[in-house]
């Protein structure tokens, strides 16, 4: 890791869940089961493509709710 581990309050990971569920509807992904904690998120998705992408997609997509919704700065 280049960067320290971030610590998600509550309103963050309200967003990061919003974020990986419509990943998955604008996708055609599968979402089977998702909780987000804290210092860690737990997805089971059925998607055509390599963990990797899938898990960038949520990533980003994550990273821009956040900072959509003022949660997160380019400090964090």
């Amino acid at each position: 890791m280049t960067r320290l581990p971030v610590i998600l309050d509550a309103k963050q990971r309200a967003c990061v869940e919003l974020a990986i569920k419509d990943c998955c509807e604008i996708r055609g992904w599968i979402l089977c089961a998702l909780h987000v904690r804290t210092n860690h998120i737990h997805a089971v998705v059925a998607a055509q493509l390599k963990p990797e992408k899938v898990l960038n997609a949520f990533k980003s997509n994550a990273t821009r709710v956040m900072r959509e919704n003022g949660c997160w700065s380019q400090s964090n």
